[in-house]
């Protein structure tokens, strides 16, 4: 297999409003950058996210808004594939669910899971037959898949009756900034010491679940508080009337989207690091606190397990009273928590950039 270009589509990627998949998608472009010499990458880039790609990447501009889903599909169908014919693309690699259907190139498609499928009450009516209609034909028109979990591999091969290659490529160590201070996090109305949670207000995240499991930990008397950040959507209004009905505005602080430097510091002060999420495809925020050895208490749903192995605590999602058990144990025994601590720092090593990288080339070289 000779030298490659290769095109990455990051269309989709809407800085600072696409979560997860955009902490993926940035590291693992740095990763191909870092240990793929052989093969050259170009960037397609929406109008939203070139100016955030560094000058070092080799980047193109295709002229469309990507706030606007549907013009961006149709974009990614019609305008797209001419943009990657000119410029004599091998290999188009699609990061964010859906890649052109027709193209004179090879194209591999990146699916982070099948959220639409197994919770469709986190998408309106048309988003959801979007999203069914050009994943799936997606997922059929390309050569090749990858994932970012064994979970995720799975139902992608069931659900959508797949034959071709789907590869699994596990996120590397994400890249964290420096944490501000602690006295910084104070003036943003953080109080010590803290529980927290890094989610999205959407259904399946099941941060209703979660404020009843720290609601139980307040009635039983432990001085503690909790810290939100994340992604705000569909539950925003609910949480904030399960805050304001049970008087936990004292004790629940919630930031929506922080900066990087920012979050980092909410890891590195945390006393511990809550999940109670009923899906996942991946589950960055465990190795965000691998990265920071926080002990981790987490639902057991779908990736997560696999994701966090032996890195902390894993409970189904619907056993509330476990959880309380759990985190009342790591608040009151010290030597628990330490043990948590350790388990969490290990489990970085299972977590590789370049093993993915490593992957990716021997999957081009099977299409």
């Amino acid at each position: 297999m000779g030298r490659m270009k290769i095109g990455i589509n990051t269309l989709f990627l809407i800085p600072n409003k696409v979560g997860g998949s955009e902490t993926y998608s940035r590291g693992l472009i740095k990763a191909l950058y870092e240990y793929d010499k052989k093969n050259e990458y170009v960037i397609f880039c929406n109008k939203e996210n070139y100016n955030t790609f560094d000058n070092k990447y080799n980047r193109i501009l295709v002229p469309i808004n990507a706030t606007n889903r549907f013009v961006r599909i149709v974009a990614e169908q019609l305008i797209f594939p001419i943009y990657l014919y000119l410029n004599k693309i091998d290999v188009v690699y699609s990061l964010g669910y859906t890649s052109p259907f027709f193209t004179t190139c090879k194209a591999i498609v990146n699916i982070f899971d099948l959220n639409w499928y197994y919770h469709p009450e986190d998408f309106g009516f048309f988003q959801k037959l979007i999203l069914k209609f050009f994943v799936t034909h997606s997922a059929n028109f390309a050569d090749a898949i990858t994932t970012s979990s064994f979970s995720s591999k799975k139902s992608i091969k069931e659900k959508l009756n797949i034959k071709k290659p789907v590869e699994v490529m596990y996120m590397g160590m994400p890249l964290m900034n420096k944490p501000i201070s602690k006295n910084s996090l104070l003036k943003l109305g953080v109080r010590m010491p803290y529980i927290f949670s890094l989610t999205a207000a959407y259904p399946h995240k099941n941060v209703l679940g979660l404020l009843n499991i720290f609601k139980s930990i307040i009635d039983r008397g432990h001085k503690i508080n909790l810290v939100i950040a994340g992604l705000g959507w569909r539950s925003e209004n609910e949480m904030k009337q399960f805050i304001k009905k049970n008087k936990l505005n004292r004790n629940v602080k919630i930031l929506s989207y922080v900066d990087n430097g920012t979050l980092s510091a909410l890891y590195k002060y945390a006393k511990l690091f809550l999940f109670a999420s009923f899906y996942e495809g991946f589950g960055i925020p465990l190795l965000e606190c691998f990265h920071f050895g926080v002990p981790i208490i987490s639902s057991n749903a779908f990736s997560l397990k696999e994701v966090l192995g032996n890195g902390g605590v894993s409970i189904n999602p619907h056993d509330q009273k476990i959880f309380v058990r759990e985190i009342e144990k790591s608040l009151v025994d010290k030597e628990y928590l330490n043990a948590l601590k350790i388990k969490s720092t290990e489990r970085v090593k299972g977590f590789d950039w370049e093993k993915s990288v490593k992957i990716f080339i021997n999957l081009l070289g099977k299409i």
